[in-house]
């Protein structure tokens, strides 16, 4: 049972660094739309021209439906069988966690692809935050991993 828990921390630990790390990714958008806009001042996008009118719906639809991907992704992920061992649950809760977390980056990219197009800056901001949301809402929780594992609870 020991090994267990240094398998589940050191496995945690991966998750939450490779969590940490995708955040951190997010900074990258931030210089670059901010390189853009004071390099190019105003910037009003590559090729405005290019969109159709719907395209913000278009963009905030997309972002709502990776949202829903992530849950039920992440559910699908973490459905457990009776006969599945602690280290089979711990390699599902670190799959799940990555995984969301890749699909909790596609608000930020929507925002980043926005911008780059019609230089809507305002929205990169805010599909950037939702991005976060989802980020914050899905950060990897040690006492949530050892509930789950012990199956006392459900991991967020």
């Amino acid at each position: 049972m020991e090994s267990m828990q240094v398998d589940l921390k050191a496995e945690y630990r991966g998750a939450a660094i490779i969590s940490g790390a995708m955040m951190g990714g997010l900074v990258v958008y931030v210089v670059l739309v901010e390189f853009f806009r004071r390099t190019h001042s105003p910037f009003e996008g590559l090729n405005p021209s290019a969109l159709p009118a719907q395209a913000r719906d278009v963009f905030y639809g997309l972002a709502f439906a990776a949202f829903l991907l992530a849950r039920f992704v992440r559910k699908t992920i973490l459905k457990q069988a009776p006969s599945e061992g602690a280290d089979v649950l711990v390699r599902k809760l670190k799959t799940a966690t990555i995984v969301t977390f890749a699909l909790a980056d596609v608000p930020a990219v929507m925002g980043l692809v926005l911008f780059l197009l019609s230089g809507f800056y305002q929205e990169f901001y805010a599909l950037l935050l939702f991005s976060l949301l989802l980020m914050g809402v899905y950060f990897p929780r040690i006492d949530y991993w050892e509930s789950w594992v012990r199956g006392a609870g459900k991991p967020y």
